[in-house]
């Protein structure tokens, strides 16, 4: 009968394995299928990576408010920038440390030249301070030893040098204290990076940073200039009209992050966007 219907019996084997090829090409498009919709899932979770720039400076602060220290590699902590014994901001706020003693507190008085003062130092079994408690715009697993109110500050060169193109007298990147500087993005690009990674480390934006008059201080010689940078800042940089209670009449520069994994980074090491 197969003859009769037109089709030759040597094809017959042809045509039996023929579902059997099908369902295999099937198969193959349904692993593919698959493997993609895992893929973009996967890439969803962690996000699109899109590089913005490349780590140029790290500094780490350990006196608050003092000159910070230039360092080619650090470890990245919930609470902030750490080299060795260097860890960011853990001497001389109003919260709980240990005393230094005596040597350290006459070195520091002879030094300012001024009334008696004690340093302290945080120590890991301490209580941490809650940005949060002050600044709605963090989280409340967010937190500091004596850092203002983030453990990372991350500022463009791009930005300061907009900034210093505004300026009779040029200053530096110090004057801003970040712990991480950024080269290869445009000016104040680092406002709209929301999520960022460095290696290993994720770090989550919270907020533009109010500067205060701390910026006018020269971090090399101590000397504080009478307006500078702060008056040319606030003529330009506004902070959005929603977030007027935390700025005040503060000018935003650079952005404060929280830390959501820890890890180390290095000069050198590309900066990504992360694009959820």
């Amino acid at each position: 009968m197969a003859g009769s219907a037109g089709v030759s019996p040597r094809a017959l084997p042809l045509l039996r394995q023929a579902p059997f090829a099908w369902l295999c090409a099937l198969a193959a498009v349904g692993a593919v299928a698959l493997g993609a919709a895992a893929a973009w899932r996967r890439r969803r979770a962690r996000g699109e990576l899109v590089r913005v720039g490349s780590v140029s400076e790290l500094f780490i602060y350990p006196v608050k408010s003092c000159r910070g220290v230039s360092v080619q590699r650090a470890e990245v902590t919930r609470m902030g920038l750490r080299k060795g014994d260097l860890r960011d901001r853990r001497f001389g706020v109003h919260a709980e440390g240990r005393d230094c003693g005596d040597e350290a507190a006459q070195w520091i008085t002879t030094f300012l030249n001024s009334k008696p003062y004690r340093m302290v130092h945080y120590e890991t079994d301490m209580k941490t301070r809650k940005p949060v408690s002050f600044l709605p715009l963090f989280q409340p697993t967010d937190e500091v030893a004596y850092a203002e109110a983030s453990p990372i500050l991350l500022i463009s060169e791009a930005s300061l040098q907009d900034l210093n193109a505004r300026l009779e007298k040029k200053i530096r990147i110090t004057n801003f204290r970040p712990n991480i500087v950024v080269t290869g993005c445009a000016s104040y690009e680092e406002d709209t990076w929301v999520e960022i990674s460095i290696g290993q480390v994720r770090l989550k934006g919270r907020m533009c940073c109010p500067r205060c008059i701390f910026t006018k201080v020269d971090p090399d010689t101590g000397i504080m200039d009478k307006k500078e940078p702060l008056k040319t800042l606030k003529s330009y940089r506004k902070c959005d009209p929603s977030e007027q209670h935390a700025f005040k009449n503060d000018p935003p520069f650079g952005w404060l992050y929280g830390v959501d994994k820890t890890g180390t980074i290095q000069v050198g090491d590309p900066v990504y966007k992360i694009i959820c």
